[in-house]
């Protein structure tokens, strides 16, 4: 049995979603890009908008960026 430290279990776990959230996003059912600097342009900007853009009802329907100007510092 392999025992994985918390924290590095966790951000190996976000890391797994944020990459089958661009799979599922943005490649599955799309034409498959035609090579590699199309796939990194696609990845690019599904990760600013990911990081940046995105609106998520767990903040109250705010774009990441928006909730960490509002969050109280801590």
């Amino acid at each position: 049995m392999k025992l994985y430290k918390k924290r590095s279990h966790c951000k190996a776990t976000s890391e797994e979603s944020f990459f089958h959230l661009f799979k599922v996003e943005s490649l599955y059912g799309f034409d498959a890009p035609a090579n590699l600097s199309e796939l990194k342009e696609l990845f690019f900007g599904y990760a600013d908008w990911y990081n940046n853009g995105r609106i998520s009802i767990k903040t109250k329907g705010m774009t990441p960026i928006v909730f960490r100007n509002h969050a109280p510092a801590g």
